[in-house]
Formats: C-alpha cells, structure tokens, sequence
C-alpha cells in the first residue's frame, strides 16, 4: 500500500504525463493528514517537481498547502529558465559536433524532454552525449577550445588530454565538463564514452547504438534500460517516467518480442521486464503494449526505495538498499559475484579525479583499495579539522 503523499506524485505523473482524469488526486489532496513537507522531499529525490507543480497548480488552492505550491513554484520558474538555456547549447554543440564529423547521440537531460514531455518538463540540470568511442580524444579538445573546462577537484593536476586518457584508461566512462554562457550561466555537459561501468556486466557494446542494425525506437530504448534500469535500477520515479512516456508514445514502433529476445542476449531482459512491471503502476502496459512474456508484480524493493526517498550517495542504509537493488536486476548468482569483484577492482584503481596519499600499479587491487580508504579518511577527517 502506497503513502497518501505516494500516491499524489503518482497522480501528479499520470495527469500530466497522460492526461488522466483529476478526480482521485483531488481525493487525496482532500486529505487533511498529508505531510506536505514529506511530499516537497519526495517530489526533490524522484525530481519530478515541474510534473508535480503543473499537475497542483490548476486545482483548488483550499486543498493545497500554499507554502508548498510557492516554493514548487519557485523552483520550476527557475529550472525552466536553465531548460532554455540547455537546450540553446545542445543544439549548438549538436551542430558543433556535426559540422566536425563526430558521431554522438545526445540523451537523458533536454533531449529526452523534448521526445516525451509535452505537457510538463523533465526536471535536468546539464546536457549528456555519448560519443563513439573512436571519436572521443577528438570531440573533448573541441569541447576544450570551445571554452569548456573539467569540472573535477584534482583537474589542476592534469593538462586535459591526459586527464581524458587517465580516465578513459582506469575504467572511468565519463566526466563533466562546464563553461558560462552568456548569461553567465553554468552549462553542465557530461561527456560519456559507456554507459557502464564494467562491473555492471551486460553482453552489450554501446558501438551498436551508431551502428545500422536497430532502428532509432530500438536504441532509444535500449538506453532507457541500460541507464535507468541497469545502472541505476529503476530507482526513481523520472527513470520509469521516461519508460512510461516511452511505452505511451512510441511503444507501437517495437516488434516486443523480437526486441524481448535482443534484451536477453544482451542481459538485460530482466532490467526491461521489471521496469515494464513499473510502469504498469501508471498504466496497464500489454492494453498498450503486446508482447508474450508474463510480466511479475512491481519488485517489492523498488516500491520501498521509491516511499523512503533516500539519496543512497549521502546515506549508508539507502547504499545498502540500493546494492540489494542492482542485485534483484541481476540474471543470476554469478552475475552478483562478477559485480563485487569487479566493483571493488573499480573503487581501488587510482581515479584522476580523487586525491590519494599514494598509489600502487592498477593490478595492485588490496593495496589500492586501502590508499583509497586512508585517504579517504585523512582528507574528509584529518585535513578538515
């Protein structure tokens, strides 16, 4: 059973997102027990506050907390003035990329909210590429001549072309860059090369994405799951907004079982299934959607994640909740083992974007992953003080 404030985003979203009917969320909001402050934080972790202010904003004011609709208010009045901003310089660095011969595929962010959000906008604060992996060196010094620079603490360290290649080399796939425009505001840009980390084992190389054999419902899909589900294991409500709108509005486009048997072979069959059993809070899927395989319930743990609304990088129960997520999303036992082990290879090898007392050769694993927690210790504890 969801909470009363769970069951308003959820409102929220299918108002906004699919044109559903007002009446239960005005049931709901009806409700003199809502814990406004709880929904304003749920709103924030799931970040879908433009779906929930557009969805409140049209209502009786008698039934909702005024404080909350103006901060709401505040805060969408602001973003959407930087989705402006993000979508001026996607396109110009589309047509930068372009004009310079370098294969990339813009999502999530501002790309995303212009395929699905016609009616609100998808909460983002930068503009993500993936660039093809031969073009990478290239397509980051023109970002660099352009003006952008490595957002990163240790990036005084590193002329830029060494810092791409020490990540590109230590099992890094991204880093963010920045710059001003002219509004003397910050534009974000994260530059990715993967999607995932190796430890996140998936039979899928992203050189198939700027390849000709899926069409482009296929690889838009195909990045929904790997980033929201795989990566990130369907643990707010945006990632499975983005499925939903998906399934809404392009779902017609997809042969569903062939692309069911592509996800299996690539090891992702389970992250779409779970996702699609997601969605089907929001809308029953196979009266959309019609494929062959039996969709299970809504996973038990994504539904408690979604309630408690606790950044897992900022609190160790919510790690914890998370790890045992991307573990319910793996195939089997032996996909968990190759994760921890390769995990804990990833966290020990000398990132060039963190301070270490000392380092080790990268197959030094034990002795890297104890530089990384003494220094972690020395310069969050010691140094601070």
């Amino acid at each position: 059973m969801f909470s009363t404030e769970f069951q308003i985003l959820i409102e929220c979203c299918k108002i906004r997102l699919l044109q559903a009917p007002e009446k239960k969320l005005i049931q709901l909001l009806s409700n003199n027990q809502i814990n406004w402050v709880r929904l304003q934080q749920m709103a924030a972790f799931h970040t879908i506050r433009p779906v929930v202010y557009d969805a409140l904003k049209t209502l009786d004011s008698s039934i909702i907390d005024a404080d909350s609709l103006a901060q709401l208010s505040n805060f969408v009045k602001i973003r959407s003035v930087h989705t402006i901003f993000l979508s001026q310089e996607l396109r110009r660095i589309e047509d930068l990329f372009s004009k310079n011969n370098i294969n990339a595929i813009a999502f999530k962010g501002v790309t995303w909210n212009n395929l699905f959000y016609k009616r609100s906008f998808r909460e983002g604060a930068d503009i993500d590429f993936l660039i093809e992996k031969k073009d990478v060196f290239r397509a980051f010094h023109l970002l660099i001549e352009d003006g952008y620079l490595v957002k990163t603490d240790d990036a005084h360290e590193y002329q830029p072309p060494e810092l791409i290649k020490a990540l590109y080399e230590f099992g890094q796939i991204e880093v963010t860059l920045s710059k001003k425009n002219i509004y003397n505001a910050t534009i974000a840009l994260d530059f990715h090369w993967d999607l995932l980390i190796q430890a996140q084992n998936y039979h899928f190389s992203v050189d198939e994405l700027f390849a000709n054999h899926l069409n482009k419902y296929e690889k838009l899909l195909l990045i929904i799951i790997i980033h929201n589900g795989k990566r990130e294991a369907w643990t707010k409500l945006k990632y499975i907004c983005d499925l939903l709108l998906f399934v809404h509005l392009y779902g017609q486009e997809i042969d569903w079982d062939a692309f069911i048997a592509k996800t299996e072979k690539y090891n992702l069959k389970k992250c779409l299934l779970m996702g699609l059993s997601l969605v089907n809070i929001f809308l029953p899927v196979k009266d959309t959607i019609h494929f062959s395989t039996p969709l299970e319930a809504p996973p038990e743990l994504n539904i408690k994640f979604w309630e408690k609304a606790s950044y897992y990088e900022f609190n160790v129960p919510a790690r914890i909740s998370f790890v045992r997520l991307i573990f319910k999303y793996h195939e089997s036992i032996s996909e968990s083992f190759y994760y921890c082990i390769n995990y804990i290879r990833y966290l020990s090898y000398p990132n060039p974007r963190e301070k270490r007392l000392f380092t080790f050769p990268k197959e030094r694993t034990l002795l890297n992953l104890g530089s990384k927690v003494l220094s972690y210790f020395y310069f969050n504890s010691f140094i601070k003080k």
